[in-house]
């Protein structure tokens, strides 16, 4: 029931059992104060996302979704202020995230972003990876 997308050459994939899974869980008292632990963090996460998302509209969605993409995946270019969001993702993958009704809105809201130079798109090896160039003016989008 899970699209998954393995962005590693190095990458495994298990897939087991959800009741044997949970009889392990619990037969393991740290296993299971790991996964309760992960699960809180994962709600506070959602909470969290879900209230920015009520909170702004279209491009304050798209513009938290960028900072949380450059806290999880971004790597500071050196020498420059800019982050690089070093995780493919397409605009049709942004919209299902921030709520959008379709993937041509994604591109105004990017496309505008990029005229006012608060992002740009480094294409390597064929690949589109956008580049937060100005953290302060995608930060001032957001409403917290």
């Amino acid at each position: 029931p899970f699209n998954v997308r393995i962005e590693s050459d190095n990458a495994t994939f298990y897939q087991i059992n959800r009741v044997k899974f949970w009889e392990y869980v619990n037969s393991d008292q740290g296993l299971q104060n790991y996964v309760k632990q992960y699960y809180r963090h994962r709600l506070s996460e959602n909470f969290s996302r879900l209230q920015r998302l009520t909170m702004n509209g279209r491009l304050g969605a798209l513009a938290n979704f960028l900072k949380d993409m450059s806290l999880k995946f971004g790597n500071k270019i050196p020498g420059t202020n800019k982050i690089v969001i070093d995780f493919i993702v397409t605009n049709e993958d942004i919209a299902g995230f921030c709520s959008i009704a379709n993937y041509t809105s994604v591109s105004r809201m990017l496309r505008n972003l990029k005229n006012t130079d608060v992002i740009e798109f480094n294409n390597t090896n064929g690949r589109r990876r956008i580049v937060i160039k100005n953290i302060q003016k995608l930060n001032d989008l957001i409403a917290y």
